[in-house]
Order: structure tokens, then C-alpha cells, then sequence
């Protein structure tokens, strides 16, 4: 997810780190349970934080599950391989040409993996 943004770089950051951040899985957990979102509150990690809120809205959009996702303990991999999807088929849709040429590979990646 290569971009910068006025939170600060988010420069050679992997979908997988990314997604496991406590204000990722906050923003998600917030739009899930219905939370106020608690803008302001996560310093260089706004961005983080905005963005799984906006994974969840459009999983809600699509009328698919909302998973519940610990946003303070340790994620599983299925939990975080459900979170990279979700972002990414999400990518794919508002990000950028680069960034959704990145989302393309990544999901390449995961369902390459699955297979093995």
C-alpha cells in the first residue's frame, strides 16, 4: 500500500502489516459494532484507522459478514487473511492505478497460497 498521506509514509508497508495494526482492526471493530468514530485519536495512525472503517462499510455495503476481529489481541490468520481480502477487493475498486495493480497481486498471492 505504497502511498503518503498527511498522517505520514505508509512506504513499503505490506497489506499484511498494515491490516494487523491495533487502529486498522479499531477502525473496523468501531464500524462493525457501531462505535462513533474516534477521529483524532490515533496520531500517525488516522490513515490506519480510517481505512478499517471503510473495509467494514463496504463489506456492510455488500451485504457480507462482519467478522468479528480482536482489535487488541493477537489475529489469527484466517481473521487477517479475511481483513487483506476485504481491503484489497476494496482497493481494487477506489485506490489508485498503482494501488490497485498492488491489490490485483495481492490477491493473486492469497489465493495462490490457499491452494498450497
Amino acid at each position: 500500500m505504497p502511498a503518503t498521506t498527511s498522517q505520514g509514509s505508509t512506504r513499503g508497508v505490506t497489506a499484511r502489516v498494515y491490516c494487523k495494526t491495533r487502529a486498522f482492526r479499531m477502525g473496523y471493530e468501531d464500524y462493525r459494532l457501531r462505535k462513533p468514530a474516534t477521529f483524532g485519536n490515533w496520531g500517525k495512525h488516522e490513515r490506519a484507522y480510517e481505512d478499517g472503517r471503510q473495509t467494514a462499510a463496504h463489506l456492510a455495503a455488500n451485504r457480507e459478514t462482519l467478522r468479528p476481529i480482536p482489535s487488541q489481541s493477537r489475529i489469527s490468520e484466517v481473521e487477517l487473511r479475511f481483513l487483506i481480502e476485504a481491503t484489497m477487493r476494496l482497493m481494487l475498486l477506489t485506490g489508485s492505478p498503482i494501488q490497485q495493480l498492488m491489490a490485483e497481486r495481492e490477491l493473486e498471492n492469497l489465493q495462490a497460497s490457499r491452494v498450497s
